[in-house]
Formats: C-alpha cells, sequence, structure tokens
C-alpha cells in the first residue's frame, strides 16, 4: 500500500465515540463509512422530545475534566457552561443529542443498517462486513465504536472472538442498568433543583432549569 493511498474506514456504532473518531479522521487520507441500527445518532446521548418539550434522558451533562483534551476540542464549541452546576458542567441548549447531530453533519451514515457480520477480506479490502440484508461494505480498516455485550455478540457470530488475544476481556465489563423516568410538573423548577434524591433514585434534574430550550417543568 503506497502511502498516499485514501484507506476506507468502517466504523460500526454512532455514539459519540464513534462520530468523533469519523470527525478527527476527516481529510483526504481516509475515506470513512458508518453504520448504526437506529434511525438516529448519539447513542447514550439522547433527548427525547414531547409537545414543545425537551428532555436529556440519556448522559445529564459532560463534565470536560473527564474528557480528553483533544477530544474536548472537537466538542466545546458546541456545547454551553450550566452555571448552576458544580464542578463545571456542559450541555447543549437544544439538548445533547445536538452534540452528535452537528458533528456528523457531513459525515457518511448508514442508519437503520445493523451489521450481523464481520469476514475478513479476501482480495482488495482488509475487511467485509454484512448488514441483515446480506449487503456487503469492505474497507481496509474496522472500528468497533459499540457497547462490549453488542460487541461480543458481533464478534462471536463472525467467529473472531477466539483469534483475539483481548476479545475475552469484553465480558469483564460491567454496565449498571439504570431506569430513567420522564416526567412533566407544574411545581417550581427550583424546588425540583434542590430536592435530594432518596434510594433507588440517584438524580433528579429539572431541564428546564438545567438549560435545555423549552424544557421548563420537565424533569428527568
Amino acid at each position: 500500500m503506497t502511502k498516499d493511498k485514501t484507506r476506507t474506514v468502517l466504523i460500526i456504532g454512532t455514539g459519540i465515540s464513534g462520530i468523533t473518531l469519523a470527525e478527527k479522521l476527516a481529510g483526504p487520507r481516509f475515506k470513512v463509512f458508518l453504520f448504526d441500527k437506529s434511525s438516529g445518532v448519539g447513542g447514550r446521548l439522547a433527548t427525547r422530545r414531547f409537545e414543545e418539550g425537551k428532555w436529556d434522558h440519556g448522559i445529564p451533562w459532560i463534565e470536560p475534566d473527564q474528557i480528553k483534551p483533544e477530544q474536548w476540542a472537537l466538542w466545546k464549541h458546541l456545547l454551553v457552561s450550566v452555571p448552576d452546576l458544580s464542578p463545571k458542567r456542559f450541555i447543549a441548549s437544544e439538548g445533547l443529542t445536538f452534540l452528535p447531530k452537528k458533528l456528523s453533519e457531513h459525515q457518511v451514515i448508514h442508519k437503520q443498517t445493523k451489521i450481523i457480520e464481520i469476514k475478513e477480506g479476501q482480495k482488495k479490502s482488509a475487511w467485509v462486513i454484512l448488514d441483515e440484508k446480506q449487503n456487503q461494505f469492505e474497507g481496509d480498516l474496522l472500528v468497533l465504536a459499540l457497547p462490549a455485550p453488542q460487541a461480543f455478540e458481533l464478534l462471536s457470530r463472525s467467529g473472531l472472538l477466539m483469534r483475539l488475544s483481548w476479545g475475552s476481556k469484553l465480558t469483564e465489563i460491567e454496565y449498571r442498568p439504570h431506569l430513567v423516568a420522564l416526567g412533566k410538573t407544574t411545581a417550581s423548577s427550583t424546588s425540583l433543583w434542590e430536592l435530594t434524591p432518596q434510594p433507588p433514585f440517584e438524580l433528579i434534574l429539572d431541564n428546564g432549569r438545567k438549560g435545555v430550550h423549552k424544557s421548563a417543568g420537565l424533569f428527568t
């Protein structure tokens, strides 16, 4: 392969990690294609709309101290700080889904495309992936930007798991499930904002007070 050859990158998953990687690779050296089984992008950066209101029902905010500087540099111009929150936390005024949607505006995304199998390429490309309709996509590089259980299932189904030295480590990653309730109230947003949750509740947020546009009285 010559140094100036454009390399095709296949990224499975359009959560913020997959979209950020695609944004970093943008340029003449790489041709990037993203795939997601859903009709939208963002993964756990999720915003639900109802009537005139909006809820962030995935990640409630972003804390820059927990983000690598090179990633934060790509995100920060699309986010705003929330003055009432300490430590410093950032949201998008239209809901956090705004961030991945904005970053992916110029990216090539195959939505509602569930990848069910990975094969090693036999000719020009290193990898071939197949969706549920048996459509094939070829690439030089393959990235699984998926939650660990989904990556484990896909690799197992493709017969690749045992060939990867790190494959078994996917089972060591544990997820703590959460149940998210979305509600609407006419109560004072201050009373919700200052309410201390009791077990089993971990967090109560008024999305309007947090800063999500047109979300006064909508709590998560």
